[in-house]
């Protein structure tokens, strides 16, 4: 049991985020307080929630695929079309699951596809040679 620093509510240790630095593992403030909060400041300032939202996706492109928000999009405006039907649309940046990188660029079909199949190239060519063996 832990006691909210905000609301001072007496709750379980499962109604705090973790926090790694904090000395018993866990936030000072409810999960419910913690949501009111920022809830709170994305109304008083827009520009909280912008400036999250960018440095969010910053720190996942960096994690991905080892580059800057700026050098990624470089790159999409290189792509010549998804790199598995030749779509325009290249909105979604493909990477492997197993291990950090940009692989290519891809429409959001062709991204969904390869998800499906959990990026497994056997499952593609069974699926492949199904196709080619159905009546027509």
């Amino acid at each position: 049991m832990k006691t909210c620093a905000r609301c001072g509510v007496t709750k379980s240790r499962d109604d705090f985020y973790n926090l790694t630095r904090a000395s018993d593992g866990k936030q000072s403030w409810c999960r419910a307080c913690a949501a009111e909060d920022l809830a709170q400041r994305w109304r008083d300032n827009p520009e909280y929630r912008r400036k999250g939202l960018a440095r969010s996706r910053a720190r996942a492109v960096r994690q991905q695929f080892g580059l800057t928000v700026e050098d990624l999009e470089i790159r999409r405006a290189a792509a010549e079309g998804c790199a598995i039907c030749g779509s325009a649309d290249v909105s979604h940046a493909d990477h492997d699951h197993a291990a950090p990188g940009l692989r290519g660029f891809l429409c959001q079909p062709c991204n969904m596809g390869l998800g499906l199949f959990k990026d497994n190239p056997d499952r593609l060519r069974a699926a492949a040679e199904y196709l080619d063996a159905a009546p027509a």
